[in-house]
């Protein structure tokens, strides 16, 4: 069992047990990719065990989430877009040795995240019944499926920022550490997914709610600590409250493109 775990062990490696920035590309690599490949295959095990769950409790919910599903995927892909920008922020600012400056793209990202998932989640809650009846679905699922994903337009803030502490570890170098957080994430959803959908014990039986509810109870959990993670600075990118006020500037002069103009030297701002 030892041999096992020191094997394991090896795979998963964090920017401290190796150097990113010299020597051969292959070994950095390997060892970046194979927590993010575990992340991602981890991140499809939500909808699996809401379609397990909701298979074994009706034909008509397993029915709603094939149809809530293409929208989730959607929104998932916005808040990547923007977790993403993020990431590159924070990896060039760390690679450069700039510690102030990824701190305050940290900041804002998380910031401009939540805002932009509030916005998107309220417009999301309103105009979630006629997108999905646009793509067909049936009087009988219709209901279903739009009880769901009002929960889930509720929760995206949850989600979105969740996403944001994902990229933002991985900016850093440290893919260990998010894939941990989303491991903790998953086996809580899968375990209370149940007890919400069925109304098992003291828990009132919510159907399709029920799913929506887990998912985002677990990764708004999960977003909590991945926040305490941050905010104490010790496992990657630390970020600040006093950087996370939102700023006026958000047009090309930012705070964050005006630090990248004076990072070049004066011909290269010239050009």
């Amino acid at each position: 069992m030892t041999g096992l775990r020191e094997r394991v062990g090896d795979l998963f490696k964090g920017p401290e047990e190796f150097d990113l920035t010299s020597g051969g590309i292959g070994k950095p690599l390997f060892f970046l990719s194979m927590p993010i490949v575990v992340t991602n295959l981890f991140q499809t095990a939500y909808n699996l065990a809401d379609t397990f769950w909701l298979g074994q409790y009706s034909t008509d919910a397993l029915a709603a989430i094939s149809f809530a599903f293409p929208m989730v995927f959607l929104l998932i892909s916005l808040g990547m877009g923007i977790s993403v920008a993020g990431s590159v922020l924070v990896a060039q600012y760390t690679g450069a040795d700039k510690e102030r400056e990824a701190e305050y793209a940290a900041s804002q990202t998380v910031t401009f995240a939540v805002l932009v998932s509030a916005v998107l989640g309220a417009v999301g809650y309103v105009m979630v019944d006629d997108f999905l009846a646009l793509m067909g679905a049936s009087p009988d699922v219709l209901p279903l499926a739009t009880r769901y994903m009002e929960v889930i337009s509720l929760g995206l803030p949850f989600m979105f920022g969740f996403f944001v502490f994902i990229a933002l570890m991985r900016g850093y170098g440290d893919t260990i550490t998010p894939m941990l957080v989303m491991f903790g994430s998953v086996v809580l959803n899968i375990a209370i997914d149940p007890f919400i959908i069925f109304g098992w014990g003291p828990f009132p039986e919510l159907g399709i709610q029920g799913a929506a509810l887990a998912t985002v109870f677990s990764r708004g959990l999960a977003l909590a600590v991945g926040l305490v993670i941050m905010f104490r600075g010790t496992r990657g990118v630390e970020i600040h409250l006093r950087d996370m006020r939102p700023t006026s500037r958000i047009s090309a002069v930012s705070p964050v493109s005006v630090s990248l103009l004076r990072s070049r030297g004066p011909a290269e701002r010239c050009r």
